[in-house]
């Protein structure tokens, strides 16, 4: 009895501790802080910012010089490999010459992550404009280093996205607090993975800034992928950013309680930098990141063009139950799309979305391939086969095993099993 009255008396002090909250002027000071704090400093007087000539770059902006509305023009190259999507998000990063936005679920503070944190700093005192939005559940490890960007720079700015309990970071009891009391908000997630530089190029797709999506984790990795796009949809892509950024659910970190308490008791704190537990792989990596060479063969030659595109992703509004047409049927323009190129492959990418049960991925006529027997449309889900774990799938609405069954797509290819006709990303 003892010990359940020490477990309910914990339990009650937490709850009482997660209530807490700053008064407005609280808060204040704290920005306050973080504000005086940024440097103003521009290490570049060039109009580019200094950015490192970039020949993927060129490419997007050339690409959308030929693009008109009435025939638009893309350039689209689905990045497989692991290494490669880090070492072209790097060097994007510093050919950035006006601005990056990064919008992400998972930001570690492992040597990915941290390598872009690094780039993103450079790009800010280079003057480039940077807004990073994360999701508060697997954002940064520490508050120290929220406080760190939320007072580093004045062309760098943080975001958290649907913070619950005031907390940009929420240990173990606190996610325990916050299920009891708060579970509906604590599990409207953003799960949105997006990187645009210059509103010229973007990549979006299945990769957070962890190790292990690189192919960087020690103990086991994500098989995952992501589509660079160049071309007029990049701006579609700024856009759906805005709406998230703009968002009341987006707070600016400072304004958080737990970092505004350490600003106000500790003051700023130094710029963000771990020593990479592997330096040789970090410097490996960043010898080729101005390889012209290596980038045109990676990036730009196999870049297929494409005309019309579209960027299909949710908003905040999916949040508001009070706005949503439960029984509606999916938007249109969220249905599906489908790319299709000519490759000795004859490879199709489509994104499709939408809840079990429903006709949610609908495939508009393609024009080239020749279209194929029914009996050859297979499906392929990188969900079901990233790291061959098929169990969190199981019991979850969001099972794309049961999505694909009713769509009378036959039942899905063990995990792991990578011999696609057809890729598909689910979101």
């Amino acid at each position: 009895m003892h010990r359940l009255g020490r477990c309910l008396t914990g339990l009650l002090a937490l709850l009482l501790a997660s209530c807490a909250s700053l008064s407005p002027q609280q808060r204040n000071h704290a920005e306050h802080i973080a504000q005086a704090a940024r440097s103003t400093q521009v290490d570049c007087t060039r109009s580019d910012a200094c950015a490192l000539a970039s020949p993927v770059l060129q490419m997007a902006q050339a690409t959308r010089a030929a693009s008109t509305p009435q025939a638009p023009q893309h350039r689209a190259l689905i990045l497989d490999d692991a290494p490669n999507a880090l070492l072209l998000r790097v060097h994007l990063i510093r050919s950035a010459q006006h601005s990056i936005d990064l919008q992400t679920y998972i930001f570690d503070e492992d040597d990915a992550a941290q390598l872009i944190l690094d780039e993103l700093q450079a790009a800010a005192f280079r003057g480039v404009k940077v807004r990073i939005l994360v999701d508060q559940l697997a954002a940064l490890r520490r508050v120290e280093t929220f406080a760190a960007l939320a007072s580093l720079h004045a062309n760098l700015e943080l975001r958290v996205y649907n913070p619950v309990l005031d907390r940009a970071r929420l240990s173990l009891p606190m996610y325990a607090v916050a299920a009891v009391c708060c579970w509906r908000q604590l599990n409207q997630r953003m799960h949105n993975k997006l990187l645009v530089v210059d509103d010229t190029l973007g990549i979006t797709g299945g990769r957070n800034y962890q190790n292990d999506y690189y192919d960087w984790g020690e103990d086991y990795n994500f098989r995952d992928r992501d589509v660079m796009v160049a071309g007029p949809v990049v701006h579609d892509m700024t856009t759906n950013f805005d709406a998230f950024w703009q968002s009341p659910r987006s707070v600016p970190a400072a304004q958080l309680g737990d970092v505004a308490r350490y600003l106000k008791h500790y003051g700023p704190p130094p710029a963000p930098h771990h020593p990479f537990h592997n330096p040789e792989r970090v410097r490996a990596l960043l010898a080729s990141v101005d390889d012209s060479a290596a980038l045109q063969a990676h990036f730009v030659a196999p870049a297929m063009p494409v005309q019309h595109v579209s960027f299909v992703a949710d908003l905040p509004v999916k949040h508001r139950k009070d706005l949503l047409q439960t029984n509606a049927d999916i938007p249109a323009g969220f249905a599906s799309h489908i790319w299709c190129y000519p490759n000795p492959r004859n490879t199709c990418f489509a994104v499709c979305i939408g809840k079990p049960r429903r006709r949610a991925c609908r495939f508009p006529p393609i024009v080239w391939p020749p279209p194929m027997p029914s009996s050859l449309m297979r499906c392929r889900t990188n969900t079901n086969a990233a790291t061959c774990a098929t169990s969190g799938f199981k019991s979850t609405s969001s099972n794309p095993s049961r999505r694909m069954r009713h769509l009378n797509w036959g039942k899905p290819v063990p995990a792991c099993s990578w011999k696609m006709s057809l890729r598909t990303k689910w979101i």
